[in-house]
């Protein structure tokens, strides 16, 4: 007679052993716990307004746009350290919450009746507040802080040394024509600076010797009359820039050796400088400031 085989509980659930090791199910977990979190915080930021491509915000806080004359003869080592100081305080200091800042130059490889942006950017916010007022994600004053010294040092400050090089290499030179007034009539028909409702700010980085086949200042006698005869001319109907209305001028003029001698005979400092600020009071513009670099020793 055949034994009667023992009735066996199953295993109780508690002692399965699990089809998956331990370590890939914590990765799982931890896997699902992060996409959670990207998830939630994905959904969180979805309503928040988000920056273009230029740290912008759709927010009209000015604009200031700085056109550079790279022609020869080009600033010295002092007057290069002067700019680097006047455009890094602006950076620091001067430039509202999203202001627009755009910078061009008469470079070989860029001039052009459409300037080529070297440079546009908005600046950052300073607190917290000024990013909930745009609707923005807020962000504590330290890390904008630290947000603002890397975009300088990552970005600004390489682009200004580029551009304020003494020494540059030819494609950054320009030795055949220094268009001032070109120029000015190309920056004033930008949309973005034209259109601008903030406050609008032109810096201009020149020795304002306009020179052109039509107008050369200073080298060839009668080309630089009063501003008032100038302006009757068919030249300046052909330049004449848009309206300037409301617009701050800053001239940051390179003073030239020799006014009135060998290589400027016919001009001095005090009829170019009375020539431009009559320039910009005509076009518009609400003030002319002219800040004089003298070259060093």
């Amino acid at each position: 007679m055949s034994k009667k085989s023992k009735n066996r509980r199953p295993p109780s659930r508690r002692h399965q052993k699990s089809p998956f090791p331990i370590k890939v199910v914590l990765g799982v977990t931890a896997i699902i716990a992060t996409l959670s979190a990207v998830t939630y915080y994905s959904v969180k930021d979805a309503g928040f307004v988000k920056a273009d491509a230029n740290g912008c915000f759709p927010l009209d806080s000015g604009h200031t746009f700085a056109l550079v004359d790279s022609s020869d003869p080009r600033f010295d080592a002092a007057q290069t350290r002067d700019l680097r100081t006047a455009f890094d305080q602006l950076y620091a200091s001067e430039m509202a919450f999203n202001e627009r800042f755009t910078i061009v130059t008469t470079e070989e490889s860029r001039i052009g009746s459409i300037p080529a942006p070297a440079m546009v950017f908005c600046r950052s916010a300073h607190t917290g507040s000024e990013l909930a007022a745009v609707g923005a994600a807020s962000a504590t004053p330290a890390y904008l802080a630290r947000e603002a010294v890397s975009f300088f040092d990552q970005e600004f400050s390489p682009v200004m040394a580029d551009i304020f090089d003494p020494n540059p290499d030819d494609a950054q030179r320009q030795r055949r024509e220094s268009p001032i007034m070109e120029q000015v009539q190309g920056v004033a028909r930008q949309a973005s600076f034209a259109n601008s409702q903030g406050q609008r700010r032109l810096i201009i980085v020149s020795d304002m010797i306009q020179s052109t086949q039509e107008a050369q200042f200073c080298t060839k006698q009668g080309h630089l009359p009063s501003f008032e005869t100038f302006k009757n001319s068919a030249y300046f109907d052909r330049v004449r820039p848009a309206s300037l209305a409301g617009v701050e001028v800053e001239l940051y003029m390179l003073i030239r050796g020799g006014y009135g001698g060998t290589f400027l005979p016919y001009c001095s400092e005090d009829e170019l400088r009375s020539f431009w600020t009559d320039y910009f009071v005509d076009a518009g513009a609400s003030s002319v400031e002219i800040i004089r670099l003298r070259r060093g020793g």
